[in-house]
């Protein structure tokens, strides 16, 4: 299975200050071991480039990004990605 992570799953799992308990964080720890194919999109690699701005910090989310899968969404994609969160809001569900 191919698994793509939220820019706030990663954000919550490169924090220094979140417990490793967190299940999200649990959840991308097991999948980057090898139980899933963890794919990631330039958007997310941006949306954390310009959270964490220390030049170590920087440096640490190229080279781990470097190892994962890079797909670039089309137009259908952001279109059934809208659609998704919509229909989640209307049943209550924030994204």
């Amino acid at each position: 299975m191919t698994l793509f992570v939220d820019t706030s799953v990663w954000s919550l799992a490169l924090r220094r200050d979140v417990p490793a308990a967190e299940p999200e964080v649990a959840a991308l720890k097991d999948a980057l071991a090898g139980s899933q194919v963890v794919v990631t999109t330039g958007l997310v690699l941006q949306e954390l480039l310009q959270g964490f701005v220390a030049p170590r910090a920087k440096a640490r989310i190229i080279e781990s990004f470097a190892a994962l899968a890079l797909i670039q969404p089309d137009r259908e994609d952001h279109v059934a990605a809208a659609d998704l969160r919509n229909t989640c809001r209307k049943s209550g569900v924030q994204v």
